[in-house]
């Protein structure tokens, strides 16, 4: 899995769940490639938070970022970069 850059939140989700259910399968309680049968290893990655509003330039939120684990095969893929940045909304919701 890649270190989402200039995605919004529905995106990053929808690339998550395809890794997790179409590159992986479970085994003796731990996610193994399908591929190649390594084990699924685990990046720590730091993703700023960036306003919508710009479509894809990068305008942060006061310097706001998460901390994410990103999952991946050693074997398979490169480890995901150490940074990124999700294009997601922070506005408060709307009282009913």
């Amino acid at each position: 899995m890649r270190t989402p850059i200039s995605e919004t939140w529905a995106q990053f989700s929808e690339a998550l769940r395809e890794f997790l259910n179409n590159r992986c399968i479970l085994l003796e309680n731990r996610l193994c490639c399908r591929k190649c049968g390594t084990f699924v290893a685990h990046s720590r990655v730091v993703v700023a938070i960036h306003a919508p509003a710009f479509h894809y330039n990068c305008a942060t939120f006061d310097g706001r970022a998460w901390v994410m684990t990103l999952p991946y095969c050693p074997q398979c893929e490169q480890k995901p970069s150490e940074r990124g940045c999700l294009h997601i909304s922070l506005a408060e919701p709307e009282d009913p």
